[in-house]
Formats: structure tokens, sequence, C-alpha cells
């Protein structure tokens, strides 16, 4: 029976039959799978040689019908045709199109190298950002401030948003902040000092919430404050409301206070105070502060890695949205600085669900391999073809500061599945451990 070969060419938005450009005296090679026993798969490869003699397949020659959609990474896909059914056998990317020609300069070709996308994902070292930096700008924040770029940085430079925040004293700084393992390093504040960052939200606003991440040491008794203030007036007297989260270490407690500012006095209301032991240890912990309008009502709550530790509601009032935000520390002698960073603050739907947001600063742990995979190629926006039940998978710890394809790895490591290119399409393929027992033939 005769077999057909099918090799096309993604340009101009299309798939373009090229077949008739593949010169038969140069084998098409393709390979793929493990090379040399190695416990990882390799990227895929189709080896084959283009007719150039029209200058079809220069992409600087503007007679080319291609000039302008043939480069680096151009997408093909090889296939062959039997008995009218046409069965893929490899899809990847042209990395280059090195000219040649003979000494006559009658015939000239391009020698192509495709590989699939595993060579492209696995060029280059840098790490992703981390998991928060990640999860936090996808929700629309208002604004947010990583704090994590680094010791040279004087300032908190926003992610989203236009204000950056800044210290009030040199006692803030940027670099010294150790958060967790699976987080760059963030801000710190040595001693008594404040951050300030300015928001604008709108007037309208109806339900808010400012999270942050913090960590620090446990034992101590140094006091320290969140600190929002709204972003509208109330009238000529108190027209300005403050929400004020103070923890104090050495009493284990968590005071929460509404004030009011205005132009000729201020006052201040203690809405409650609670014992809360957890919060004051030498891991990282997730607070949120948020606020919601119903009716003539304000709810409020504060949460800690997604527990209600105290809320409550005020009559009367009309929510302000968010004007401000303020961090301050005031350690005793000795004790050791406060690192915080990942300063996000949302309004109305774009809120997360608390759940949500401690995880994806928690680095996802305890998420199933499978998930991690979907994930991770969802946010750097890959097709994943998967093999079995993703969810089914063995749980991963927080994800660490790697590159995408080390992450990737990790997780078919762990789970003891195989991470591959299918033949169909550019894209990755995970096939999980569970979906391999009790096969009935050759899958």
């Amino acid at each position: 029976m005769t077999v057909q070969l099918l090799a096309e060419l993604f340009a101009a938005g299309a798939w373009v039959d090229i077949t008739g450009d593949v010169y038969e005296r140069s084998p098409v090679r393709i390979t793929r799978g493990r090379a040399n026993e190695s416990a990882a798969v390799s990227p895929s490869t189709c080896d084959l040689v283009l007719n150039n003699r029209a200058g079809k397949y220069s992409p600087r020659n503007p007679l080319s019908p291609f000039y302008g959609s043939i480069a680096r990474n151009t997408p093909i896909r090889i296939s062959y045709i039997h008995q009218g059914v046409t069965y893929r056998r490899f899809t990847g990317e042209v990395s280059a199109w090195p000219q040649r020609w003979d000494l006559s300069g009658a015939d000239a070709w391009v020698t192509i190298t495709a590989a699939g996308i595993m060579r492209r994902l696995g060029q280059g070292t840098a790490p992703l950002l981390s998991a928060p930096r990640r999860y936090i700008p996808a929700t629309r924040p208002v604004a947010y401030w990583p704090m994590d770029a680094g010791p040279l940085a004087s300032v908190g430079a926003p992610v989203v948003g236009i204000h950056a925040m800044q210290p009030m004293s040199a006692a803030t700084k940027f670099g010294n902040g150790e958060l967790a393992g699976w987080l760059d390093p963030a801000a710190a504040i040595e001693s008594n000092a404040t951050i300030v960052g300015p928001v604008r939200m709108p007037v309208a606003t109806k339900h808010w919430a400012v999270d942050h991440l913090r960590r620090s040491p446990g034992g101590g008794t140094g006091p320290s404050t969140l600190h929002i203030v709204g972003n509208r007036d109330l009238g000529p007297v108190a027209n300005r409301l403050s929400w004020s989260v103070t923890m104090t270490p050495n009493f284990n407690d968590v005071e929460v206070y509404l004030f009011f500012t205005g132009d000729t006095t201020s006052s201040a209301s203690l809405l409650g105070t609670v014992v809360y032991s957890p919060l004051f240890t030498d891991d990282m912990h997730h607070l949120r502060f948020e606020v919601a309008e119903t009716g003539a009502n304000l709810d409020w709550a504060f949460l800690v890695d997604g527990v209600r530790v105290t809320g409550g509601t005020r009559t009367g009032l009309a929510n302000q949205g968010v004007g401000q935000v303020r961090l301050s520390y005031n350690p005793a002698a000795g004790e050791e600085p406060m690192s915080f960073g990942h300063v996000a603050v949302w309004g109305d739907d774009s809120v997360p669900l608390v759940a949500d947001a401690v995880n994806a600063c928690g680095g996802y742990a305890g998420e199933p391999a499978g998930t991690r995979i979907e994930r991770l190629c969802l946010e750097n926006t890959i097709p994943l073809q998967p093999k079995g039940n993703l969810a089914d998978t063995e749980p991963m710890g927080p994800q660490t500061l790697s590159t995408l394809m080390t992450l990737l790895g990790e997780c078919a490591d762990v789970d003891m599945g195989i991470l591959h290119e299918p033949r169909d399409m550019l894209g990755l393929a995970y096939r999980t451990r569970s979906s391999m027992y009790d096969q009935v033939g050759v899958v």
C-alpha cells in the first residue's frame, strides 16, 4: 500500500502544504522518546530538507510568499496518509532557516531541524516568578506591591497601581526579609518604622480586601500594625474612616480599631480584642482585612491564614474604600526584624476567595502533581493533553523558584508519570502513573 508524506507549515495564520518542496534525496527523520535510557523524555526532533531555489524559505526575501510569516519557532507538522487516513507523526517548531547552495548556484536548499515545544521551554535559566507573583496580578487587584525587588531597591515598586510603597525611615530594608523558602526575599522592618502605599480606588467600591504576607519572630514583644485609610470624606467634622489592626506578641492578642479623623477632631472606637496565638510564631502568615457594605452597615473581618479571627458589623456607615495602606513595626531592642511582602488591595468583584489567595501564597503545597502540571501549562499558555485523572496523582510540596521545565519535571518525577510531546499538537502531554496500571494490550 502507498503511504504519502504530508508536510505543512503554519504561515499567515493557516497550515500550508509544503510537501512538494521536501527533497526526497534526504529522508525525513523523526526522533522521540527517552535517549540512552534517560529518566526524562527528550524533545522530539524532525530533520528534513526543503527546495529553496526560488527563495521561498528565505525569511528575509520580500518576494517569498512566506515573507513576514516564517521566522524562529514557526510551527511545522509532518503526517503520513494511508488509505485516505491522515496519521500525525510530528508537530514542532522550526528554530532556524539555514540557507545552503551548490557551487554552481543552480541548487539551493534549507536544511531544517525542527523540535518539539520542550526545546523552547527548556531554553534559558531564569526561574518562573513565584506562585503569588503569578497569581495575584491575574486576579485584577487595584494595587499590588510584591516587595521583592532586592537590596538595591529604595521603595516598594508596584506591579499593579501607580504609586510605590514609601518607607518612612531607613529602618525598612529591601531584600532582607525572609518569608519562606519558596519566595524571593522581601522587605524587612528592623526598628520602629512605617511604610506607606497610596491606593486609587473608586469611591463607589462596596467591598474591598487588603492582604499581605508577614513573618515576625515568635515570642517577641514589639507590636505591629496594619492601618488602612479610607479614600473619601464623610463631612466637615469626622470625615475620614481608618481601620487599624494592632498585633502584640507578648499578649498574643489582636486589637481592631475604627478611627474617625476630621479637620478639627478625631475619635477611635475599639471594635474588638481577641487572643490568637497561632499568629505569633516564626512561620510566615497570610493576613487579610476586608470590609463589605450591606445596606446601611459595614461588615468587617480579620483573617489569618484563611481563618476568620475576628469580625463584626458597624451600623450607619458607608464604605469608603481604600486610599492608603500602612504597615508598621516597633520591635523591642535586640528583636529580629519583621519580614513582609506581597501587599495586595482588591475592590468589589475582583476580591478573590481567601482560600485561593492563601493557597497561592503557600506555593500550592499539597497540590496533586497532575493538577500542578495543568496549572503551570495554563499559566504559560501551553496546550496540555492529559491521560488519566490529573487529580489522582501524588501531592507536591510548595512550588519552588525554578524554571518551568524543572517544575514540570519535578511533578512527573513525584508521580512517576510520563511528560512528553504529543504528535498531533504543539504542546505537552502528561500520562499519570495510575493510568498505566492494568493496561490491556499496547497503548
